[in-house]
């Protein structure tokens, strides 16, 4: 009975872990995204591009736009790090996120809708992880150690 108990926590830690990473790198990932245009916003976009776009026209978009990746970034990063202590939490929450951002084409015209296989890849797999991590839970708890 005691090895099961440790087997369930060790399935448990490993998704978390393996959950963690990967909100880790899509955090760092846009942070850095939303680091750059900030400092395009802020200083200008390139030489290469200043001819061919109105700055005057996107700096407001250059600005939202960057900040809603670091935004987004930042709470990838938050979640992750709850994550790796094998909290089950951020695993939900996270996944909810991820189901809402993908499934919002649900509320746009049908001729409109598309999913792409990424989003498919990546919302199975944060579906998958957090049900082995519930499952992993509560088999630690319902099983009696002798």
């Amino acid at each position: 009975m005691e090895d099961s108990v440790v087997s369930s926590r060790m399935m448990q830690l490993i998704a978390c872990r393996l959950y963690s990473l990967l909100f880790a790198a899509t955090g760092v990932f846009s942070i850095g995204v939303g680091a750059v245009g900030l400092y395009d916003w802020a200083f200008g976009l390139p030489v290469e591009l200043h001819a061919r776009l109105s700055t005057a026209e996107l700096r407001p978009w250059f600005l939202i736009g960057s900040a809603g990746f670091t935004l987004f970034g930042a709470v990838h990063v938050f979640l992750s790090i709850f994550a790796w202590f094998a909290r089950i939490w951020p695993m939900v929450v996270g996944t909810l996120f991820w189901t809402f951002l993908i499934t919002a084409p649900f509320t746009r015209p049908v001729w409109t809708r598309g999913f792409g296989v990424a989003d498919i890849v990546v919302l199975g797999t944060l579906v998958v992880l957090t049900m082995l991590a519930l499952i992993a839970r509560y088999m630690s708890t319902r099983i009696p150690i002798a």
